[in-house]
């Protein structure tokens, strides 16, 4: 029997498929580009640095296509062409300006789905910070959007909810080896979600 720090109440079934989600930006008129706001924690966040990409074949990771950084209101404007664009934000504890966060750092979840900028128009999207509890997980594998997922929220065994946690998943029952999926870190609610392909049997975990 495995015995587990933390408890795992799921709260959508693993192979049911919802609708796709709205847009996460919307449209104003002005300049061609990506503005808005990032915050943590209901606060606004200065010198936080968002990054545009073209593709995700990297998994952001790499130079950015551009970037800006936010000011003393937790604004950012970034102008760019029209076409597809990746988004996500970090702000890191030391001047360190390039590699991997570190424990203490803030970053926003990496969202798959590309904003579309159209000339003469501003899309417009905020950004909410999580601050990295632990080491960051690189495998992408179950953190890009799909219709098939599954939620839920991570307590301890007091039923308080766990930030900083990663729900994982496997395929098969060889608990030996790295998890076939990762989520992204909880925050401070305790909630993850895991994506999948498809529908299936998948042994769930949290670490």
């Amino acid at each position: 029997m495995i015995k587990c720090k933390y408890l795992l109440f799921v709260l959508l079934v693993i192979a049911s498929c919802h609708h796709k989600m709205d847009r996460f930006y919307y449209y104003e008129k002005g300049a061609t580009g990506v503005s808005g706001g990032v915050s943590y924690g209901g606060e606004a966040m200065k010198g936080v640095e968002v990054y545009l990409y073209r593709n995700t074949s990297l998994n952001f990771r790499g130079p950015a296509d551009f970037m800006d950084v936010t000011d003393s209101r937790g604004e950012y404007f970034i102008d760019v062409p029209e076409g597809e664009y990746y988004i996500i934000a970090r702000k890191r504890q030391s001047d360190r300006r390039s590699g991997p966060i570190k424990t203490g750092d803030y970053y926003s979840d990496p969202i798959y789905e590309p904003i579309i900028v159209r000339k003469g128009l501003t899309a417009k999207t905020d950004l909410r910070l999580k601050k990295l509890f632990g080491a960051l997980i690189q495998k992408d594998s179950g953190q890009k959007k799909t219709d098939t997922s599954i939620s839920g929220v991570i307590v301890d065994v007091d039923g308080v909810a766990v930030k900083g946690v990663y729900a994982f998943a496997y395929k098969d029952d060889d608990f030996q080896r790295e998890p076939d999926f990762f989520s992204t870190s909880t925050d401070e609610t305790g909630a993850f979600t895991l994506y999948f392909k498809e529908g299936g049997r998948y042994n769930i975990g949290a670490r």
